[in-house]
């Protein structure tokens, strides 16, 4: 399938739409309560749902995983209970989630942690590409979504695999950005080869898969 180029904005963010995302998660990382809430999740509950929706993408045992906003890393302990042998990869921008997560699993065989901001550093090409919540921040940038859905498209050698929270449900906020799902699903499917989109697991979300 020919690829369609029709984007052409910069993949940035301004410096203070960083410093809040920054802000935010410094703010949850240092309050008293579970993981899933420390990286901004209502509960644990509906985190390891967007998990358990990833991981059909794919048997993902035996391939190299890149988690993109990976947080502090609790999505490597969700996937070691499906699949053997995988190497995984966490990518997120805020540097004390990236240094608790290498705490965390400092003895975990295959697993290493960047902080890097993925919308603009350079990154690896892995088979599978897993994003969960990292694209939920306003931005003045309209077509940032769609550039990075690109970049990290070409990460996979595989496919990947994001999720959004839905306009029609969950009206966006000052610092929560929620989308229309037909058109992210409709730019997905002029990239990939296949791309479909799966609803029902959560009231607010919606899931997209891509594949080469």
């Amino acid at each position: 399938m020919a690829r369609t180029n029709f984007v052409t904005t910069p993949i940035r963010m301004n410096v203070i739409e960083k410093a809040n995302i920054l802000y935010h998660h410094r703010q949850w990382l240092q309050q008293e309560q579970t993981d899933a809430q420390r990286v901004g999740w209502v509960d644990e509950r509906s985190q390891q749902e967007r998990f358990n929706v990833l991981a059909t993408i794919a048997d993902l045992s035996d391939q190299v995983i890149m988690d993109v906003g990976c947080g502090l890393g609790d999505l490597k302990p969700f996937l070691d209970k499906q699949f053997q042998h995988f190497v995984y990869l966490g990518i997120d921008l805020v540097p004390e989630y990236i240094q608790a997560a290498k705490q965390r699993f400092e003895h975990e065989k295959d697993t290493s942690f960047i902080n890097a901001d993925f919308t603009t550093d350079g990154l690896p090409e892995v088979d599978y590409v897993l994003a969960s919540g990292s694209f939920s921040y306003q931005t003045d940038n309209k077509m940032l979504i769609y550039l990075v859905i690109e970049k990290l498209y070409d990460c996979a050698r595989k496919g990947f695999a994001f999720n959004l929270l839905n306009e029609e449900t969950y009206p966006s906020t000052e610092v929560i950005k929620s989308y229309n799902k037909y058109e992210v699903l409709g730019y997905c499917l002029r990239l990939a080869n296949r791309a479909e989109m799966k609803m029902g697991y959560l009231e607010n979300d919606f899931t997209i898969m891509m594949y080469k």
